[in-house]
């Protein structure tokens, strides 16, 4: 039909210059346009150009293409970390389908290869270097004769993330390298050392590590996979500790680059995204709140918590449920784990361990060090940037101090308990901090200052979320309870903003 069209553009001049008028403007940018049949019906060019992106996420070009995973999977037989890296580059793609391609040269500048192709030459693909976009042509792309072809189109795509932009024969490189993995997966080349090898030779630039990582495998490929897969593997895991690289002794120098961010985003705030952004948060909630016999008790993270912070803001019935449950009623566990918050003098600032970045909000999660400092108080309007985990232990605060009938819960786990205090004490903060040969001797001053302002920001947070779902009352009950002397401040709430 588009062949049939001719172009008649609408640009809409009127409400473009009055826009421009009025300062909201800096020039006309595109326009609507329209297109005419031969019959005079006009069309709106958005809807019948088969040229507009039609977008689709490298994890759906995966989904709908099963040979690009059995591709992965041979290739993992000879270095798992290598193929979880590709893998990942894949689903990160952002693909546009469209139609015909500007054409690129066919080959780099200082090429020496002459090719003399029997047929014609298509564009069938272009991705841009700064990023993940990637043009893909929808005719070109189905009308391969071969799965497999597909499949390697698109890894050809991945792989330019492994090639440095200063490369001088970047397309040869990228062909060379997709050359090396199909003739793996046809058996031809059956050592890891080739492999690599040849990857090197067609300027890959990738670590080399899988050995030196074997013992945190399930968390490299667990933080490498695309989301609906890292809920299966929750799901299907009897030792969910084993998935967390923030829980092992993982080296980010092991790491390529483009990964050492995502192994170290605390365990804690990726379950509570695969809650909040999975289509079917169900079974996998089910598994936090009443795990299957025989899974390893968790210590990465506080399963009651993260479900109640989700569950706190999906619905009121879900809330009340999880707060029925036998993990309720033991309580939270995250207190055993802040009570090993720590500090130490690193190289260049004062650094300070995962735990203790628990006591307020910290700005760089997936960082591998913790400067102590860019952690920062709880702020009101700021619920967001909240750990999951404290969240949920205000969340299940509230509901405890909302019903009379739960005082006893709340005197147990909270305010007569010692692993409360110790959790978000800092006594013992103020101790280490004053032991420290502080690279920058200033800092230690700073950060003493810092310690009671970060308590103090949780109070204020926790008071406040009280007095607004269970009332004034309430709060002030729950205020006096606390024995805020052992936690570093003074009895009465001196900033209530």
């Amino acid at each position: 039909m588009f062949a049939r069209l001719s172009t008649v553009v609408f640009l809409s001049l009127l409400v473009a210059n009055l826009a421009h008028a009025r300062g909201g403007s800096d020039g006309t940018r595109g326009g609507g346009e329209v297109l005419s049949e031969r019959d005079g019906t006009l069309r709106l060019r958005d809807l019948v150009d088969p040229s507009v992106c039609e977008m689709r996420t490298g994890a759906e070009m995966r989904a709908a293409n099963p040979a690009i995973d059995q591709i992965l999977e041979k290739i993992s037989r000879l270095d798992w970390y290598f193929a979880a890296g590709l893998k990942y580059e894949i689903t990160q793609l952002n693909i546009c389908l469209t139609e015909g391609l500007i054409r690129l040269p066919e080959r780099d500048r200082d090429s020496v290869i002459i090719y003399v192709p029997q047929g014609r030459r298509y564009q069938a693909a272009i991705r841009f270097l700064d990023s993940r976009d990637v043009y893909l042509s929808r005719s070109l792309y189905e009308g391969l004769s071969y799965e497999q072809d597909r499949a390697f189109l698109i890894i050809h795509e991945a792989l330019h993330s492994f090639i440095p932009r200063h490369s001088r024969n970047r397309k040869e490189g990228i062909m060379a390298a997709v050359k090396t993995l199909s003739r793996v997966v046809e058996g031809q080349i059956r050592a890891a050392r080739k492999l690599r090898a040849d990857l090197n030779a067609a300027s890959i630039e990738y670590p080399w590590t899988e050995a030196s990582l074997a013992p945190s495998r399930a968390a490299v490929e667990f933080a490498l996979a695309a989301p609906a897969e890292q809920a299966r593997m929750l799901l299907a895991s009897r030792e969910l500790d084993q998935l967390f690289g923030a829980n092992t002794a993982l080296k980010a120098e092991l790491l390529h680059p483009l990964h050492r961010g995502l192994l170290f985003i605390s365990p804690a705030t990726l379950v509570a995204r695969l809650l909040a952004e999975g289509e079917n948060p169900t079974e996998l909630l089910e598994v936090l709140i009443n795990p299957p016999a025989g899974n390893a008790p968790v210590t990465a993270f506080d399963p009651l918590l993260v479900a109640l912070a989700f569950a706190a803001d999906e619905s009121p019935e879900l809330l009340q449920r999880i707060m029925e449950s036998s993990a309720a009623r033991q309580g939270p566990n995250l207190f055993e784990r802040m009570k090993k918050k720590s500090l130490k003098a690193g190289k260049v600032r004062i650094e300070a361990n995962p735990e203790y970045a628990l006591l307020g909000i910290r700005e760089q999660e997936s960082s591998e060090r913790i400067n102590a400092l860019s952690v920062r108080p709880y702020s009101l309007g700021e619920e967001n940037k909240t750990p999951a985990e404290v969240r949920g232990f205000l969340a299940f605060v509230v509901e405890l101090a909302k019903d009379p009938a739960r005082e006893e819960l709340l005197a147990r786990t909270v305010t007569r308990n010692d692993n409360f205090y110790a959790a978000f004490g800092i006594r013992e903060l103020q101790a280490q901090l004053a032991a420290l040969n502080a690279p920058i001797a200033r800092e230690r001053t700073y950060l003493a200052e810092a310690l009671p302002a970060l308590v103090q920001g949780f109070r204020i947070a926790l008071v406040t979320q009280v007095t607004r779902e269970a009332g004034p009352e309430a709060a002030e009950k729950l205020n006096q309870a606390i024995d805020w002397s052992r936690l570093g401040l003074s009895t009465e709430l001196q900033d209530k903003e």
